[in-house]
């Protein structure tokens, strides 16, 4: 009996080996996390190189895979999300990046397959439904097969008889096999269309900024596997009449001859009133260590700072560092004027050129006013950096040529108002508000003007009273308002009541929420 003991138990252990031998495998740890993290771009018709769209297909590419791993080369998200997160942030986890590694280093087994999740299915079209305004391309851009990068900005005419305020700003591509980022600027002078006029093809070419001057032309952005979201209710970018819009296209090396035709929708505001996300740009001039020159050979840091004046706050939207070829890395934070704790803005630990976006905060980030902003670059102007378009190294300064580099933050802010900080920039992060915390209500305190940010679950009409902290009702004052299913915001008007704390209550078909506000 003893040694039949001892048997059994010595042929569980091996089953129970063998069970953990196969894991990771495909099927149950690795299919879903290269679905969702890189099927974006690598599916037929997008611009990675080879599709990962089953077993097969990643299994073939296992080692190129562990490596581009290992190395944080790929998904292409550059921002550390140690220091502060993002929107439609695609990074991979500790946890991820082990079980990936581990199942190469194991032979890479395919386990059950009937417990491998299907591939995403990615909506085409549009993301964010019917635009008011295409703008599109007026001519497909014809491309050589040199196997080479190319970058070209068009002049997109809005031809606009007033001024609009934009809701949402959504890059359409049509060449998904060779259009690898775009940048969206705004040009007000025309000076773009002499540029484009200079030119024989359509269009003209331009490596790292418009071409000229363009300062405070940043309007949008897009990469692989980015959704431009719908600015929150209540704000808002200004499209002004006659204005021009520069697309900026870096399209990928191809082997053959390509086209590409790509359009941009607009999606204006419906209420006119909106506070405006303003986009400013900072340039060399603000550098502690200037001028701005990186001699052949050598590794520059610089440092740049800009303090906001003491009278009013900023709510800050999006932050886009931008440097060339040669640039290493972004550091940029802000210093409150109280000796309070540094606020992060974005750390780029390896720039990359070719991977470079706008990264918008998932609530709005309150700079106080006084406080410093701190921006740090460094540039590694050496033979033994790869990318150095110069060989040997030759010293570079602030141009807009492939050979030149830049030291340029965009920054998308607004006044701020109490209550900025939780307002969600995203729908994903919109929700993961109100699991949390219901509704709320801006600017809180507030001296009677609010924005009620609200989900209603179904249709119909939301009924608003005030009530004591102690439960009683506060006013005879009630608001009515109709509803749509979904998430919104509702302005209100507050009763004249004295000052204090209060519960603003809502009751939608039954179901109540509160928010705890102070009247001033």
């Amino acid at each position: 009996m003893k040694i039949k003991s001892i048997t059994l138990l010595l042929s569980l252990l091996a089953v129970a080996f063998v069970s953990h031998a196969q894991r990771p495998n495909f099927s149950e740890d690795i299919a879903a996390v290269v679905y969702n993290k890189c099927g974006t771009c690598h599916r037929s018709g997008e611009i990675a190189p080879m599709p990962l769209t089953n077993f097969n297909q990643v299994k073939l590419y296992g080692q190129a895979i562990k490596h581009a791993v290992e190395e944080n080369e790929m998904p292409p998200w550059k921002a550390d999300p140690n220091y502060r997160h993002f929107i439609n942030e695609n990074v991979l986890t500790d946890w991820e990046k082990e079980q990936i590694i581990k199942w190469v280093d194991n032979g890479m087994p395919q386990g059950d397959p009937l417990k491998e999740p299907a591939f995403p299915k990615f909506p085409e079209g549009s993301q964010l439904g019917t635009p008011d305004l295409v703008i599109s391309m007026s001519q497909a851009y014809e491309r050589t097969g040199n196997g080479k990068d190319d970058y070209r900005i068009f002049v997109l005419p809005t031809n606009l008889l007033e001024d609009k305020e934009i809701a949402a700003i959504e890059f359409r591509p049509n060449n998904k096999n060779i259009c690898h980022h775009a940048i969206i600027g705004l040009d007000t002078t025309g000076y773009a269309r002499s540029l484009d006029a200079k030119d024989q093809k359509y269009g003209y070419s331009g490596f790292g900024g418009f071409g000229f001057n363009a300062a405070n032309s940043f309007v949008g952005g897009w990469v692989p596997g980015f959704n431009a979201p719908f600015y929150p209710t209540g704000f808002g970018k200004r499209l002004y009449k006659g204005s021009d819009l520069l697309l900026q296209m870096h399209y990928a090396g191809s082997d053959k001859l390509e086209k590409d035709s790509s359009s941009i929708n607009i999606f204006f505001a419906k209420n006119l009133k909106n506070r405006i996300i303003e986009t400013t740009m900072v340039t060399p001039e603000v550098l502690t260590n200037g001028p701005f020159i990186i001699p052949a050979d050598s590794i520059k840091k610089f440092h740049g700072k800009v303090t906001i004046p003491s009278t009013y706050s900023l709510s800050m939207y999006s932050v886009l560092p931008h440097a060339h070829l040669i640039g290493k890395d972004w550091w940029i934070y802000a210093v409150p004027p109280n000796g309070a704790d540094t606020i992060p803005i974005i750390s780029i630990p390896e720039w990359d050129f070719h991977w470079q976006s706008e990264y918008i905060f998932p609530t709005f980030v309150k700079i106080p006013g006084g406080s410093t902003i701190h921006m740090h670059a460094t540039y590694d102007n050496t033979a033994s950096n790869p990318e150095n378009p110069n060989s040997p190294p030759k010293t570079i300064t602030f141009g807009e040529n492939t050979s030149d580099e830049m030291f340029i933050v965009f920054f998308s802010i607004t006044l701020y108002l109490n209550g900025d900080e939780n307002i969600p920039l995203s729908t994903e992060e919109a929700l993961q508000v109100f699991k949390n915390k219901g509704m709320y209500v801006y600017p809180n305190p507030t001296k009677g003007q609010v924005q009620v940010v609200y989900n209603a679950i179904n249709s119909g009409f939301v009924s608003f009273q005030l009530s004591t902290i102690d439960g009683k009702i506060a006013t005879n004052w009630t608001e009515k308002v109709q509803v749509q299913q979904g998430f919104q915001t509702i302005p209100l008007s507050l009763p004249a009541i004295s000052a204090g704390i209060y519960f603003l209550e809502a009751e939608l078909n039954g179901m109540r929420q509160t928010h705890k506000i102070v009247i001033e």
